[in-house]
Order: structure tokens, then sequence, then C-alpha cells
């Protein structure tokens, strides 16, 4: 009799293990959204133990702002001309040429729901290629004896706006503290709502400026190539895309104590069949 009741508690442990807690795991994504989207975890599925947490800002392009001037400068003939120097002549427009603008920084922090994500930090590519048109008009003439040469003033326009790429940004979290978990625990996704980011405020370059000509007086003015002065500083801005993948990791919910019980006692009946 003894031995039958350490062959069913035996048996009973055995079964009970079987269909007992066990830890599963599944990964749940969301992808090109506006805001941060956390995925909640299926509570029906069991007890979530952990979460591995991916968060990536997604590749993008700020936008197309960045508008800018350069400070005109005044540039002097290469050649003298034998005449009156009146310097008189009708301003017209040349082009400067085209140039990458400079990169911008950029850092922003996300938190909500009890979770934080620190600050995402990046910097824009050189790009923003884009070129000026500006006017050369008339700034006199510098006179040496019988000969002139010829001052002009060239003031580039307004820039046409331009655009930066950036790389993605991803960072990775686990969190276990049932603080941590609270925020995977809710009715359904968490909304971490982002802002338009803006970059750092620099972007100073010049343009190169081919060599032309001006006939004023009669005389023909060489001009050599040359460059405009550094620009005014601007910023950009943009609206990150997101992704987020999560996967959790839980104890399944254990099956219905009910079911064990027929196995248990179809055990012992057997026992007792032999015995």
């Amino acid at each position: 009799m003894r031995s039958f009741n350490i062959i069913a508690t035996i048996i009973v442990a055995f079964v009970s293990f079987q269909a007992g807690v066990s830890a599963d795991m599944y990964t749940d994504t969301r992808t090109n959204t506006e805001d941060i989207v956390i995925p909640a975890f299926n509570q029906s599925l069991g007890t979530l133990e952990s979460v591995d947490l991916r968060v990536v800002m997604q590749a993008g392009s700020t936008t197309a702002n960045g508008g800018h001037t350069h400070v005109p400068r005044v540039l002097v003939s290469t050649n003298q001309e034998f005449g009156n120097g009146s310097g008189n002549f009708n301003p017209f427009n040349i082009n400067t040429l085209s140039v990458p603008a400079t990169n911008h920084s950029f850092a922003s922090s996300y938190a909500g729901g009890g979770l934080n994500f620190g600050t995402f930090n990046g910097t824009t590519s050189v790009d923003g290629g884009h070129f000026h048109v500006a006017q050369v008009s008339s700034a006199g003439t510098i006179q040496d004896g019988f000969f002139y040469r010829l001052r002009v003033s060239v003031n580039p326009f307004g820039a046409p706006n331009h655009t930066h790429t950036y790389n993605p940004i991803a960072k990775n979290f686990n969190y276990v503290s049932a603080g941590e978990l609270a925020a995977f625990l809710g009715a359904g996704d968490l909304v971490i709502t982002d802002n338009p980011v803006f970059t750092s405020t620099n972007g100073n370059h010049n343009h190169n400026i081919n060599a032309f000509n001006v006939v004023s007086g009669g005389d023909n003015f060489s001009f050599a190539p040359s460059t405009t002065n550094s620009t005014t500083p601007h910023n950009h801005s943009f609206d990150p895309r997101w992704s987020v993948t999560a996967t959790f990791t839980y104890s399944a919910i254990p099956e219905p104590a009910s079911m064990l019980i027929p196995v248990t006692f179809a055990a012992i009946a057997g026992l007792r069949r032999r015995r």
C-alpha cells in the first residue's frame, strides 16, 4: 500500500509539472508612426515577466527651410581701362555655383507612461546643395592716373530653401521591474507624443563665383573668380517617424486543474488493477 501511495504521488507531481507554468515570448511591432507607439502586452496569455524594447527614430529629411542670405561684397576688375571711369551700366544677374551647406546637429529627449528613452542625438548629412542668384551692380570706379578699374557689388538673393537628410537612430531597453512593466499592461498601446525637432543654428558657408565681364562706358572690364561672403546662420526642423519592436517574455497561464484530475485517478486506477 505504501508503494502505491508513493507511485501515485510521483504521477500526480509529473502530470502537474507537465500542465504547469511555462515561459513563452512573442514580438509585436509598430512601424512608421508619427509618435512613439509602445505595443501593449496581451494579458490573456499569462503574466508578463520582462520586455526587450527597441526604439528607432527612422531615417528622414529635414523640412525644406534653411533660407538664408549672403552679405554683398565688392569686387574690383583685374584690368584697367583708359576712359572717363563713369562706371555706369545696367545691373544684371549671375548665378553662384552650387555648394552643399554644412551639417547641423540635433538632440531631442522622449519619455512618457513611466518609460524614459533619454536623448536621441544625431547630425544631418552635409547636403542641402543649392545656389544663389546674385545681382551685379555698379559700385563706382578706382582711378589710377588716366586709367580706371571698375568696382561692382555682388549681392546674392535669399537662398532657395533646402533640406538635409539624417540617419536612423536606434536604442535598446530591457524592463523587468513591476514599475517598468506596468507601462505595457494598459488596455491599449501606449502613445508618447513627439514634437518637431529643431537642429542647431549654424550653416555658415560660401559659394564660388565664376569669372565674368562687365561692359561699362564702352570699356570691357574682367573680374576674376571669387567667392561670396559667409551666410547668415540658419537651422532646420523635422518631424521624425518611429519604429518600435517589443519582445514580451511571459509565464503562460496553467491549464485548468480539472484537466489534471482524470489523469491522476486514471493512473491510480491502473495501479489498483495491477495489484
